[in-house]
């Protein structure tokens, strides 16, 4: 039968039938997430705790799942009984009575016709939707940074082609839309910049080079690109070719790659260089050390396809290890023992391509540290990397977290000092070194005010000085409300800040940090971040529980917390001691039981 309904979910959401777009009751958004869920997902069905999860993530199994049935009811009734296919386990869209615009997507970016996916994409995926639920959050994020970055490629593709064939009005056209939606892009830049010169438009392209600097500068606190100034300058003295569409502009020297002149442009376009895969390395080190979820997921995605176009870029193998244990740690939905199966591989192929380099034998011992637990092989490791020489500060401070985690606080705090003295302005490291102060005693304090005062909104960061002043009630509050606030926070941020206000004598958000860190199955930290909400409210007996399944669950963030002065109660259990032997963690500090 030909499909009666249409959903259309990239742009603002809308379902349209035979007399026009829907304005019922599955126009709601709670629908619209449910039905978009079932699109990505496809003919397996999604199953029903999975979607009770997502669209409740704070009431109890049976509560979700009645409401869940509701939503189903609901929304047969308004669209029809063929609309969905429902049983006990799953639901699924009915195909052939569906229409949608993300497979119409997904089937032209497969397919390799560009022009339909742009055309597809009306704007990001389930624009507009507000719904107070962690999981939808997160899940439209790693949806829509998937869709926008096989709109970004489309778009480049179609601006590749307009320039093999010399057509510079499509090729600056294609440009400015990739350039509009990446601002930050600094090859699309400076490929926009090219062929408005080359079209006899130099005025715009040196327009576009200072838009191009006060950005980094505004957004990221950024020096201009080089290779964007160069060009910038170039044009601006007529040294460079402009007015006509010569077949091979000359190449300009990249002095930020180290190499002595850009490789030949092709077609009027950089190509996918190593220039150009490097710079994208950059932007996901970048993304990484913003310490989000969501910038870290896309750094992930971005390191896996440096990783896939520059197969000995022992770097991009070695940040991608890194990052995707950071990913986890940040509460990732990714299963965890493939995540942290393909941290590994990916150290063992850095260390392959530079078995000499201590960074990557130190991102090998952080990704080992939580993959297996084997505590004396990765302090070996760490070690290893010392003498060898760790020359990056972000890898220097994830080396410093390393040491902490296995009991080693004199050398945790050794490297974290050399971490800040490489840069001393790096966030990353800040962050670590506030972090490792904390866990062995001392005073975290002037390490996260320099935090915040480098990036005031910095979540992390705030949730650090509030753990370090829980006699300051009102600071307590300050500090937490952005968080609390949030309709759909971050998990482990939002038990850190419950934890927070709990241990400064608040209690009220204890039950909800509960409650929403038991709705996530996939969460990677939810038995922790029970324990600490426990801890801090003085129900130690309860937070031991919650520890132990940390432990017996192999949660990578329970090596970092359970050093945590929050945490020492439950460190004095006798049974926290056992199920630490047990998961082959000795607990510090060492204590014969309670009291």
């Amino acid at each position: 039968m030909d499909p009666t309904l249409k959903l259309h979910v990239l742009g603002a959401p809308f379902i349209e039938g035979p007399d026009g777009i829907s304005e019922n009751a599955t126009a709601r958004a709670l629908s619209l997430v449910m039905l978009a869920r079932l699109a990505v997902d496809g003919s397996p069905g999604t199953p029903r705790g999975t979607l009770a999860n997502l669209l409740w993530p704070g009431a109890s199994e049976q509560t979700g799942r009645h409401a869940l049935s509701n939503l189903i009811y609901q929304t047969r009734r308004s669209l029809g009984r063929d609309s969905l296919v429902a049983d006990r386990a799953t639901v699924r869209l009915r195909a052939d009575a569906w229409e949608v615009d993300y497979w119409t997507f997904r089937q032209a970016v497969e397919s390799g016709t560009p022009e339909e996916a742009v055309a597809t994409r009306r704007g990001p995926f389930l624009d507009g939707i507000r719904i107070r639920s962690a999981p939808v959050e997160r899940w439209i994020d790693t949806i829509g940074r998937a869709i926008d970055d096989d709109y970004l490629h489309a778009l480049e593709s179609l601006a590749e082609r307009a320039a093999a064939r010399g057509d510079a009005v499509d090729a600056v056209r294609w440009l400015r839309i990739a350039v509009r939606a990446d601002p930050l892009h600094s090859s699309r830049t400076r490929d926009l910049m090219l062929w408005l010169a080359r079209s006899g438009d130099p005025a715009a392209a040196i327009r576009l080079a200072r838009e191009h600097a006060e950005l980094r500068s505004s957004e990221l606190g950024l020096d201009p690109e080089p290779a964007v100034r160069i060009l910038e300058d170039r044009i601006r003295s007529g040294d460079y070719p402009v007015g006509h569409l010569a077949a091979d502009p000359p190449a300009l020297p990249l002095a930020h790659t180290g190499v002595g002149q850009a490789p030949p442009v092709v077609s009027g376009l950089e190509p996918r260089s190593r220039e150009y895969w490097h710079e994208e390395y950059l932007r996901a080190l970048f993304l990484a050390s913003n310490l989000r979820p969501d910038a870290t997921e896309q750094a992930v995605q971005v390191l896996e396809r440096v990783q896939e176009a520059v197969p000995d870029h022992a770097g991009a193998a070695a940040a991608l290890a890194r990052t995707l244990v950071l990913l986890l740690l940040s509460g990732s939905g990714r299963p965890r023992e493939a995540t942290l199966r393909r941290a590994v591989e990916s150290a063992e192929r850095a260390i392959q391509l530079d078995p000499q380099g201590g960074d990557a034998h130190a991102t090998s011992a952080w990704a080992s540290l939580f993959h297996t637990w084997d505590l004396p092989k990765v302090v070996r490791a760490v070690e290893r990397a010392r003498a060898l020489g760790i020359h990056d500060p972000y890898t220097a401070a994830l080396a410093a977290v390393t040491l902490s985690a296995c009991g080693d606080s004199a050398g945790a705090r050794e490297v974290a000092a050399e971490a800040r003295h490489r840069d001393p302005y790096d966030y990353v490291a800040e962050f670590w070194s506030a972090w490792i102060t904390r866990q062995s005693g001392g005073d975290a304090l002037p390490h996260v005010r320099r935090l915040c005062e480098r990036r005031p909104d910095g979540v992390w960061g705030l949730l650090l000085w509030a753990l370090s002043v829980p006699e300051e009630p009102a600071r307590v509050r300050a500090l937490t409300q952005i968080i609390l606030d949030l309709p759909q926070p971050n998990v482990l941020a939002f038990a850190i800040a419950a934890a927070a206000r709990a241990q400064a004598g608040d209690g009220q958000h204890v039950e909800r940090a509960l409650s929403i860190a038991q709705a996530f199955d996939a969460d990677n930290s939810r038995y922790l971040e029970q324990a600490l909400v426990l801890s801090a409210a003085g129900r130690v007996e309860e937070a031991g529980d919650a520890f132990v399944d940390a432990l017996r669950h192999r949660e990578p963030n329970a090596l970092g917390w359970r050093r945590d002065p929050i945490l020492l109660p439950v460190l004095a259990l006798p049974r926290v001691h056992a199920a630490a032997r047990d998961a082959g963690v000795v607990p510090v500090p060492e204590s014969p039981g309670p009291g």
